[in-house]
């Protein structure tokens, strides 16, 4: 078993609930689920909501969209811009990070993750005090 092939979920509730908007029984994927000491379901079974790839649930889908809404909001972009900002930063091919059940991007803000996501995760200690952060490139039609 190759644990890095898992993505964490938190508690039982998370997974039970989980499990209910998948339409999924535990018997069903009980192959699929390991705990340590929380439980971790095999990406395998993780489906992409809406329009954003890394959201893994329902409470994912609505905060990837506040976070689109964000960058739209505060810095003036397109939200297809910013949907595909999102998308790029947590779901390209080479590594998606799978936002689902208790993750720990949940620790921050939308707007804290619009800003990190729209100027580069170091963005506060590169830019001079008093100066507008440049945004990292993006282009739409890869």
């Amino acid at each position: 078993m190759d644990e890095d092939e898992y993505v964490s979920i938190g508690s039982a509730d998370y997974l039970s609930r989980l499990l209910r908007e998948y339409g999924l029984t535990r018997r069903q994927v009980d192959h699929l689920v390991i705990r340590n000491p929380l439980y971790s379901i095999h990406h395998s079974v993780l489906r992409s909501q809406g329009e954003f790839g890394c959201a893994g649930d329902a409470e994912a889908l609505r905060f990837c969209r506040e976070i689109a809404e964000y960058m739209v909001q505060e810095f003036g972009i397109r939200r297809r811009e910013a949907v595909g900002r999102v998308n790029e930063a947590w779901a390209n091919p080479e590594h998606r990070n799978w936002i689902v059940g208790d993750d720990i991007a949940y620790h921050e803000t939308a707007g804290y993750w619009a800003k990190n996501i729209y100027y580069g995760p170091d963005w506060r200690w590169q830019t001079p005090k008093g100066q507008q952060p440049t945004p990292v490139p993006f282009n739409e039609d890869p």
